[in-house]
């Protein structure tokens, strides 16, 4: 059977069967609707519960969004929580982290710009880099099922991205992607910054990390931070 559009008149309607004192039950079997949709909106105020109405998938999403407890993320940005870490927990399981994002964007364009530090940056200056939190599944000349982890760089001004794929994420890997990715861009920004990098430092106990031995010459021929 086809789910159901939450609209406002419904939200409205639950509103109404719970105050002639109905159970959740009787409501979700008199609107045809689930019994956890029903007490969520118990739960809320009137104003939230209409509100709560825009944070449901409309129904030319993807059929991914429907696995997604929105009102939880969008609670969640609203507090400040990273948004990576909060796809980690809540829609790791049914979609990339690139789909999470752009349907963020897409649907909530205004809660993104209320909760995200904009930052400008000047040509050539800044790249960001990193390694893609999902790997891609691919054949080998053998046959062999195998994953290749996805290196990915952007221009910080211009958005302009590089992406490349790897066997592993081993400091080999991490050289190689950065010189093809300079070769890509046709030049090098005064500044490179990873994030969260574990691949080009080395940790001392006690003390500040440093560049590691493929860190450091890279960031010295190439002129770039």
């Amino acid at each position: 059977m086809a789910r159901r559009v939450l609209t406002v008149e419904r939200v409205r309607e639950v509103r109404r069967l719970i105050g002639q004192g109905l159970s959740n039950r009787q409501i979700a079997q008199a609107l045809r609707m689930r019994r956890k949709r029903v007490s969520e909106i118990r739960g809320m105020a009137d104003g939230q519960a209409i509100q709560a109405l825009s944070t449901q998938p409309i129904a030319t999403d993807p059929a991914w969004t429907l696995q997604v407890l929105w009102p939880a993320v969008l609670r969640e940005i609203g507090e400040g929580f990273e948004i990576k870490r909060i796809w980690e927990e809540r829609a790791q399981s049914v979609t990339g982290y690139p789909n999470f994002w752009k349907y963020l964007h897409r649907r909530y364009p205004s809660l993104l710009k209320a909760t995200v530090t904009l930052r400008e940056f000047n040509p050539g200056t800044h790249c960001e880099v990193d390694w893609a939190g999902d790997t891609i599944p691919y054949h080998d000349a053998s046959g062999h099922t195998r994953k290749a982890h996805v290196f990915v760089g952007i221009l910080c001004f211009s958005q302009l991205i590089f992406a490349h794929a790897f066997e592993n994420e081993q400091k080999s890997a991490w050289l190689a992607a950065h010189q093809k990715m300079y070769a890509s861009f046709g030049g090098v920004p005064q500044v490179t910054v990873p994030d969260n990098l574990k691949t080009g430092t080395t940790l001392r106990p006690g003390l500040k990390p440093f560049l590691c031995r493929v860190g450091r010459p890279l960031s010295d021929r190439r002129g770039s931070g």
